[in-house]
């Protein structure tokens, strides 16, 4: 990594190594290795001498833009957008618009900063770049109405399609790049070329994009708990499965949790880009359903360490001498903790997990939302062949 030339392009790329046991998705990887492509293209002075030769020019250099970062990056967000409006719009609880801003601000930013380092001969370029980003911003902000899927759904409008190739923001970058002195135009091409790399790098993908909206709609809607969680009934286990983070009310919570999960290649934990705010907990219930039972924080599973307990479906702090009556009836759970909560506690929902889902019902708030499914069905009802493309639509 101390080898990496460019800042922005270091970052991307550690991403891509860290993220542990999930796997990227296909545009995710095509992105990367063009990344790797283009600079390695630099580092060995390929692409220096195809510019010299002028067999790459500010045209080639529009190409690629449209290509890896217009059809591609920003088209990709324009569709986690609808698919995520398509997924969500029937949601009974809603999240305000500054929750959709923060989200969508915070990837410009990235944009905009990649675009930023100082570089001389690029100043005009990367001013009318940052001028055309800026109109984006400013639309976003001026959107009409309060309620994040409206102000979402009408700002889609403003970005490309994978279909697009006329854009503001790539012509008038362009066009500054022709105009640099001929007598230094290979160097600013070079240049040019780099920094649409970084650009290039630090745009989202569209799984990334879908998160981060789903995450900050959750968050934003009010939910309360919003932690994933294991839930094992004493003494045996015999009635046991993982419980998505509460859905709004509304919408069907497996058709929710089911896409999130195919989406993210049945990886969803804090690994999962975009997720990386996510939380998990344990409870352990007794005979009353999930309405009812111990709450244990993953880092202990001791169950003398319990966090606090849930009775009639409220969450009580464990001060509260309710839940010592309730520990007194867990603590006898024989072949506690189990490998499969282990393995929740470490990598919460992957390819082969069985979970559940339940909605908001305005009072019930985490695992005990499934008080109507005391059993705790699965969501995967022997259908693990959906793969979810980026460019596919909802139909809810």
């Amino acid at each position: 990594m101390a080898m990496c030339a460019l800042r922005a392009l270091c970052v991307f790329l550690y991403i891509f190594s860290a993220r542990g046991s999930c796997p990227a998705t296909d545009e995710e990887k095509q992105i990367a290795d063009y990344v790797k492509e283009r600079q390695s293209r630099v580092a060995s002075g390929e692409i220096a001498k195809q510019i010299a030769a002028g067999t790459y020019t500010s045209d080639s250099l529009s190409n690629d833009m449209y290509r890896w970062w217009v059809q591609i990056g920003l088209a990709s967000h324009n569709v986690a957008i609808e698919n995520f409006v398509n997924l969500m719009q029937k949601a009974k609880e809603k999240a305000e618009k500054s929750d959709w801003l923060s989200v969508f601000l915070g990837w410009l930013g990235l944009i905009i900063g990649a675009a930023g380092e100082e570089v001389e001969l690029l100043a005009k370029a990367v001013e009318a770049m940052k001028t055309a980003l800026e109109t984006w911003k400013t639309a976003a902000e001026g959107q009409e109405g309060s309620d994040f899927l409206t102000v979402a759904i009408n700002f889609r409008a403003q970005l490309p399609t994978k279909e697009t190739t006329q854009l503001r923001v790539v012509d008038d970058f362009i066009n500054e790049v022709r105009n640099i002195p001929k007598t230094q135009h290979a160097k600013g091409l070079l240049a040019a070329y780099q920094l649409v790399t970084k650009v290039i790098a630090s745009t989202i993908s569209y799984r990334k994009a879908f998160n981060q909206y789903y995450f900050s709609f959750l968050s934003g809607a009010k939910l309360g708990d919003l932690a994933f969680y294991y839930s094992w009934n004493a003494p045996n286990g015999n009635v046991k499965n993982r419980i998505w983070a509460t859905t709004p009310s509304g919408l069907d919570a497996c058709t929710v949790a089911n896409f999130v999960r195919n989406l993210n290649l049945g990886c969803v934990s804090r690994s999962t880009p975009g997720l990386e705010k996510l939380t998990n907990a344990v409870q352990v219930t007794v005979n009353q359903g999930p309405g009812a039972g111990i709450r244990l924080d993953c880092g202990n599973l001791d169950l003398k360490s319990f966090t606090g307990c849930w009775i009639q479906g409220r969450l009580l702090s464990k001060d509260n001498s309710n839940c010592f009556t309730v520990y007194q009836q867990a603590r006898s759970s024989y072949g506690w903790p189990s490998s499969d909560v282990k393995d929740f506690c470490n990598n919460m929902i992957s390819s082969s997990s069985s979970y559940t889902a339940c909605g908001y019902d305005g009072y019930f708030q985490g695992p005990a939302a499934c008080a109507h499914n005391a059993n705790l069905y699965s969501c995967r009802r022997g259908d693990f062949s959906v793969i979810v493309n980026h460019s596919a639509h909802v139909v809810v």
